[in-house]
């Protein structure tokens, strides 16, 4: 059922995982993962409505992002390798559609700085801390 699709997917992206860092590690690269959440992902964090019922429970938006953040650390990926943009997006929650165009899913101009200014503190090793937010 689709609980097999599921899995099977997790389990490619752990083997994609693998087969990079095994070249990585030969190269001397450090690989660094960029999480993008969705419009809907962040619909679904941020709303103040019910949540979305799943046929087991409510809806976790972040389960996904969860499950391959655990992939990636159990490969040798640390937490601090791994980037994801919702941090940004929890820190400027009243920003966050200005971020994107409004008929897709795309980044615009403003959301495109933001996200290139928490990239590169995040890469230079200055993660937000609390209270602290991107222009």
């Amino acid at each position: 059922g689709s609980d097999d699709r599921i899995e099977a997917g997790y389990s490619s992206f752990e083997n994609a995982v693998t087969a990079v860092q095994t070249t990585a590690k030969e190269r001397g690269v450090q690989i660094v993962a960029l999480f993008v959440p969705s419009k809907t992902q962040i619909a679904l964090e941020l709303s103040n409505a019910r949540p979305l019922l799943y046929r087991r429970g409510p809806l976790d938006a972040n389960l996904a992002t969860n499950r391959m953040e655990s992939i990636l650390e159990k490969h040798g990926i640390s937490r601090d390798c791994q980037i994801n943009l919702m941090e940004l997006i929890r820190q400027t929650p009243e920003k966050w559609e200005s971020y994107y165009f409004k008929t897709d899913a795309h980044f615009n101009e403003t959301g495109s700085a933001a996200i290139a200014e928490f990239i590169a503190m995040r890469l230079k090793g200055n993660p937000l801390r609390d209270g602290e937010k991107v222009r």
